[in-house]
């Protein structure tokens, strides 16, 4: 009885992620970006800064621009996920940033 009211531990995503190879890794990531803009964006900002363009103001740009697309709706206003997902992806940025510089 004493062991049934025991509560189990959680399952640890270290615990999945150690056994999975980098293809499986890939594909549940693709898989996933497609269904999840907000965690495609993220993955790009946070991992921007090693795509290799000669260019690398234009890289930022261009990531900046499809985060923050003109509104055409009629009340031109962004809605709460979009601010969520700007606001996680500036901080990546300051956060890269800071490491550049120290």
């Amino acid at each position: 009885m004493e062991e049934e009211s025991k509560k189990l531990s959680r399952l640890k995503l270290r615990e999945f992620i150690d056994d999975l190879s980098n293809e499986e890794l890939k594909s549940f990531i693709l898989n996933y970006a497609r269904s999840n803009a907000m965690f495609e964006m993220s993955m790009k900002a946070h991992f921007i800064s090693r795509i290799n363009i000669d260019n690398d103001g234009s890289k930022y740009k261009r990531l900046l621009d499809e985060l923050v697309k003109p509104k055409t709706s009629s009340n031109n206003k962004v809605g709460a996920t979009q601010v969520r997902t700007i606001a996680l992806i500036i901080k990546d940025f300051v956060d890269q940033m800071l490491d550049a510089l120290s």
